[in-house]
């Protein structure tokens, strides 16, 4: 038995409207697109990259629920005396990622086999 489909073609045509736009505006626009881009140009010369700073600090012991840092080797972070915290000695964005982790503490029952 042959099977037959229907198919069904369109056509969709569209139809745009322009209208004028003053030449005004468009070098308005313009003007205001250079001002943005000199501007982008000084703050990407203002930027010094010798400023960025890395960091790796690790951490063994807690002391009352705090991390105590082991000693750091670098001029642009200071660590506390107490060395619970750590101060970041150059102004700016920092992003920051800790890694974490843990060994549960084992706790053994009394009359239950675990």
């Amino acid at each position: 038995m042959p099977l037959s489909i229907l198919e069904s073609v369109r056509n969709a045509n569209y139809i745009f409207e322009l209208k004028p736009v003053a030449v005004e505006r468009i070098g308005l626009l313009e003007s205001r697109l250079r001002d943005q881009e000199e501007e982008m140009e000084q703050l990407r010369g203002q930027v010094d990259l010798s400023d960025r700073a890395f960091l790796y600090a690790e951490s063994a012991v807690w002391t009352a629920s705090t991390l105590q840092w082991k000693p750091l080797a670098s001029d642009k972070f200071i660590l506390a005396a107490d060395s619970t915290s750590i101060t970041f000695r150059i102004p700016g964005l920092y992003a920051i990622a800790v890694l974490v982790n843990h060994w549960p503490i084992r706790i053994t029952l009394q009359g239950r086999n675990r």
